[in-house]
């Protein structure tokens, strides 16, 4: 009896979380800006330190430069500490009845989009095709999501589960962005100390106390020379840079089936963002919960 009436608790948590979900995730307001919010987690810290809009990056990067400096003079190899998991922050850039669409706050690595440029030349239209593409539903999708998530993610054909924004993504003013300089702004992202540190991002030199962001790529070919992917630069504008960039950022983006995923904690802010969990994960743990009362 206990468990049956528990089941029938745990179908109406359930139905009263999504709708609750629903009603608080939405895209970007001109009035109020983005809401945030946490799903999944991946390598971010090594001593404990937040991008701050880059307060710490410049830091970092003189950090790490310092000690591969070092470390080469004595011939021993780079060791920047462990980094630690953390949960991903997202920027919500719009939420309907058919998909939560979320592009990460941070630029969580670097990474060439492809080490072949005669290849490239060839297949990069088709990002899903490049060996970056590859390890983002691959490599990254395993180590930064469980199953359950990866249940909870929508596939994009041949673009895969995640991916990253493109250019008419990165212009829309419906998600926050825009042709103006001050839009440009909402363009630029800060890279953690594991991006940074570990896999070399690279930093933009301060210039009065800002700019130091660092570039990240965008799933686009270039158009004058196929040997180059569409990034964001110094300044938020888009660019190229030759795909074999090895210092350049990775910022993925999402999307969510809204049914499958419920808030489970948070305000929406960047500071105290929503947490997002699978439905089936929230059931999963409720089911052992009332195992246990009998």
């Amino acid at each position: 009896m206990i468990k049956r009436w528990s089941l029938v608790l745990l179908v109406f948590m359930l139905f009263c979380s999504a709708a609750a979900a629903e009603g608080e995730l939405h895209g970007y307001s001109g009035n109020d800006g983005y809401i945030y919010v946490t799903f999944g987690q991946y390598f971010q810290s090594i001593d404990g330190g937040i991008p701050d809009d880059g307060k710490q990056a410049w830091q970092w990067s003189v950090q790490a430069k310092n000690e591969r400096k070092t470390a080469k003079k004595a011939k021993q190899e780079y060791n920047p500490g462990e980094a630690a998991v953390e949960p991903i922050l997202w920027r919500v850039l719009s939420a309907d009845e058919e998909k939560v669409f979320l592009l990460s706050e941070y630029v969580l690595f670097a990474s060439v989009v492809h080490s072949n440029l005669r290849e490239f030349q060839e297949i990069g239209a088709d990002f899903g095709r490049t060996e970056l593409g590859m390890k983002l539903n691959g490599e990254f999708m395993a180590e930064a999501f469980s199953e359950a998530e990866q249940e909870a993610m929508i596939s994009r054909g041949a673009l895969g589960k995640v991916t990253l924004p493109d250019s008419e993504e990165l212009k829309d003013e419906a998600l926050g962005f825009g042709s103006k300089k001050k839009q440009y702004e909402l363009r630029k992202a800060w890279a953690t100390e594991y991006a940074i540190r570990v896999t070399g991002a690279y930093v933009y030199q301060p210039k009065n106390g800002k700019h130091n962001h660092s570039p990240y790529w965008l799933r686009e070919q270039g158009t004058k020379d196929k040997r180059h992917e569409r990034s964001i630069k110094n300044d938020g504008a888009i660019g190229t840079l030759a795909a074999t960039g090895e210092d350049v950022g990775v910022r993925p983006e999402i999307w969510l089936q809204p049914e499958a995923v419920v808030i489970t904690g948070g305000t929406g802010t960047k500071e105290d963002p929503y947490r997002l969990v699978p439905v089936s994960e929230v059931a999963g743990q409720t089911e052992v919960t009332t195992e246990e009362l009998e």
